[in-house]
This record gives structure tokens, C-alpha cells and sequence, in this order.
């Protein structure tokens, strides 16, 4: 096993007046125990270091835990590999180490494999696009009204959608860019998709930067814009969606575009300006078609932060499972729960705690077979906890 050390790269890349001698690898112990107990393996280790370093320290982005900091690797480096359309991401285990001023503070993060923080995935109640236009097709198949939005497609945070070159230059995809021959060419040469996602506000951004993560205030990990990609690998910084009207929606829509064979320039930091151009021209026709469904799918904004609410339920879902461990109930005996074949309840229910008790009573009763109640608690509009079970034998469920 070989390490080393590299330092002042830097000082002397920028350098002009060749005071700065050039710098040499310097032998080192490993920098990680881990590598003592295997015979192969790469390890980079990285220190922020000189005037020049922007951010001039990691607490600039206030992420104190490892789960927040997996998620802003996740949205920024190669640990948030862009993988669409079907294509597997690796089978990497990535352990992620966070340590603090002291060592009781180390947290540790763990994810299976590297995937980019989709939009869709962490922003609550959303739905694919494609998979309404599927609904909006097969009900004028079956000639009805589609005026009239499923409930699943309505109020939603977001909306989002993943396409392929094949579908956009075959015209079988919402979005429909005017391309000239050479365009065309270059986009079935390097093999490109578009991931795109619309929301209602900027403030679901804010909201999850802030309230969900807790990072640095409108810091925004997520953001609208046009992230170009390449080698499943983010690369660089969001640029803005050069829209020429409506231009509020550029701030709202987040467009990565992925070339699977194109190369970086610039230091990695960049792409050819035909390769630029030609995701700019995608992405303003992606804001084109999804500005069609804003106000149809998408919730009204009304100033209310819309991931809190859903903060507060998990915070509660959690509560009530923690419960469930320090606090269980268990009664049992043999014959204790054998019904006398009818319920205890002797009328048909009147009012809501009638319902309520002869739900239970059935449940006890093993006529509703399967459920577990964790709360009844009113949680704003939830009336209740529950939990879906069934262990074998699986004919002891079936009457």
C-alpha cells in the first residue's frame, strides 16, 4: 500500500512570478484505519485550504448531521449519479462519516448507491406527467369526461418526467423543440435524456432547504434551472433556463439533461458550446409543455410552506411507533378473542362513534383480519394510525 501527500497545488497553478516551487508528492501513513485491513483500495482526502477557498469553511451550509450532508453529495458531486430511464445505478455501498468539534457529535449516513437527489423524490405529493397523459388517453378511449382531474393528479407540489432522444426526435414526447438537422444529429450522437420536474412556487424550495434540512437559509440544494450532465456525473452548477417570456417559470422548473457520450471540458466543469446550446433549447421546450398542465395539476400557491405539514405528520408517524416500543399492549389467552358469533354492538350505527366502535368490535372480532392499530389520535385530518400485517400461516386471513 502506497500514500501520499500533495500540497500547495494551487499556489503554484496560480503562481506568476515563480516563487511558489512546484509541488512534490510527499510519502504518508493512510489517512483512514479502514485501508489497514484490505488489500485493495483508492482513498482521496481533501483540505479546504488558502484564501482562495470559496466556501472558507464547510459550516458555511450549517449541515450538522450525515443525512444532510448525504443529501447535499447527493445534488452536487458524482455521489448523486443520474441515472434515467431504466438504467441501473451500481451496487456501490457509500458510508458517509460526519465529525464535528467533538466526537460524540460523529453521525453516520449510509446509501446503497448513487443517485442523484430527484426533485420528485423529496418534495411530498407529486406525480409522473406521463403517467397522466396515459389516464388522459385511456379515458377518451373510454369516452369519458376528462376535463375532470383524478384526484391523484391534483393539488400537487410538483410534476415531472423522464425522456429518452428517441422519444423526443420520434415526436412522441410532451416536448416538442424546433431543431435543424445538425441538432438532430448531435442529440441521437450523444445519447441524451431530460429529466425535468415543475413546481408550484419557489417556496417548495426554501421550504426544504430550510425547514426539512435545516441548512443555510435560501441556500435552496434544490433549485430551478438546467443541470447539465454527463458520464451519469452532475457537473457544475445549475445555469439559468433562458426563457425570453413567462420568465417566472424558469425559477420553478428543474431541467437535468444527461449526455451519455459527451466529455467535459474546461477542468470537468463545462460542456462544448453546441452541446450547451442545444440543452438550453430543450429545456425553454420543457418549460413550454409543462407550463401547460401548471394550472391544472399543480396546487395553488397560497403562501402556506408545504413541506412543514408533512414534516409535522412523519414527526408524529414516528412518535407513535416509538410508543408502540416503550408502551406496548398485550393481552392473550387462549379463547380470550373467540367471538359468541355476532358483536357486542346490538343496533346499526347512528353516529360517527357508533362507526368507530363497531369497526373495532370487528376487528377484535377477526371479521377485518390483517390490520394493526397504532393510534387513533386525530392528527389534523387523520383520524388514525394503522398498519397493514400479515404473517403465515396466510390461511388464518382468509374466511
Amino acid at each position: 500500500m502506497q500514500a501520499g501527500v500533495l500540497e500547495h497545488g494551487r499556489s503554484w497553478l496560480e503562481d506568476t512570478s515563480n516563487i511558489v516551487s512546484r509541488p512534490k508528492v510527499q510519502t504518508v501513513a493512510p489517512s483512514h484505519s479502514a485501508f489497514q485491513s484490505i488489500d485493495r483500495g483508492t482513498t482521496f482526502t481533501l483540505k479546504l485550504t488558502g484564501d482562495a477557498i470559496r466556501p472558507r469553511s464547510l459550516q458555511y451550509f450549517i449541515a450538522k448531521t450525515a443525512d444532510v450532508w448525504m443529501c447535499l453529495l447527493r445534488a452536487h458531486t458524482p455521489l448523486g449519479g443520474i441515472y434515467l430511464h431504466g438504467d441501473k445505478p451500481p451496487t456501490i455501498s457509500v458510508e458517509l462519516e460526519v465529525v464535528g468539534g467533538k466526537p460524540s457529535s460523529t453521525t453516520v449516513a449510509r446509501l446503497q448507491s448513487p443517485r442523484y437527489l430527484y426533485p420528485h423524490e423529496v418534495l411530498g405529493r407529486t406525480a409522473d406527467l406521463r403517467e397522466f397523459l396515459k389516464d388522459q388517453a385511456a379515458r377518451v378511449e373510454k369516452g369519458v369526461d376528462v376535463s375532470k382531474v383524478p384526484p391523484k393528479f391534483s393539488n400537487l407540489n410538483g410534476v415531472w418526467g423522464v425522456w429518452t432522444k428517441d422519444e423526443i426526435l420520434s415526436n412522441t414526447s410532451p416536448i416538442k423543440p424546433r431543431l435543424e438537422e445538425t441538432e438532430k444529429e448531435l442529440l441521437s450522437e450523444l445519447g441524451l435524456q431530460i429529466y425535468v420536474f415543475m413546481c408550484y412556487s419557489t417556496d417548495l424550495w426554501d421550504d426544504y432547504n430550510d425547514n426539512k434540512l435545516g441548512l443555510r437559509k435560501h441556500g435552496r440544494i434544490l433549485s430551478g434551472g438546467l443541470q447539465q450532465a454527463t458520464k451519469h456525473m452532475p457537473q457544475g452548477q445549475p445555469v439559468t433556463i433562458p426563457l425570453t417570456n413567462n420568465i417566472g417559470f424558469q425559477n420553478i422548473t428543474h431541467v437535468t439533461v444527461h449526455f451519455q457520450n459527451a466529455e467535459p471540458d474546461l477542468g470537468r466543469k463545462g460542456f462544448q458550446p453546441e452541446h450547451t446550446r442545444l440543452a438550453e433549447k430543450l429545456s425553454v421546450s420543457a418549460v413550454t409543455a409543462f407550463r401547460h398542465y401548471y394550472d391544472r395539476l399543480l396546487r395553488k400557491n397560497t403562501g402556506a410552506p408545504a413541506l412543514m405539514q408533512a414534516v409535522k405528520l412523519e414527526k408524529w408517524i414516528e412518535e407513535q411507533k416509538e410508543h408502540e416500543k416503550l408502551c406496548p399492549l398485550s393481552i392473550t389467552g387462549k379463547g380470550l378473542f373467540a367471538p359468541e358469533e355476532e358483536l357486542p354492538i346490538r343496533s346499526l350505527p347512528i353516529v360517527e362513534q357508533d362507526v368507530v366502535a363497531l369497526f373495532n368490535q370487528m376487528l377484535s372480532a377477526g371479521l377485518i383480519r390483517g390490520m394493526q392499530l397504532l393510534s387513533s389520535s386525530q392528527f389534523n385530518q387523520y383520524d388514525g394510525l394503522y398498519r397493514i400485517q400479515m404473517d403465515s400461516p396466510f390461511e388464518k386471513f382468509i374466511r
